[in-house]
């Protein structure tokens, strides 16, 4: 799973590509289940929505601690 910092990098590196405006921090998914089998635990969904939220948090300038 990708922390903070690393989100926060990927970020940046797409923001001088593709610009500001065309950047967007999303889970990308990959909390589905596939024929019964769980490919991410709640568990894990919640930490990778928490680690975006900290990149976001960091992107904007107003980072927090947790």
């Amino acid at each position: 799973m990708e922390t903070p910092a690393e989100i926060v990098a990927q970020a940046r590196r797409a923001v001088e590509v593709f610009g500001a405006d065309r950047v967007l921090l999303t889970p990308d998914c990959g909390f589905a289940t596939f024929a019964d089998s769980p490919v991410a635990s709640a568990r894990v969904a919640a930490d990778k929505l928490r680690a975006i939220a900290r990149a976001a948090a960091i992107l904007a300038g107003r980072a927090f601690s947790r």
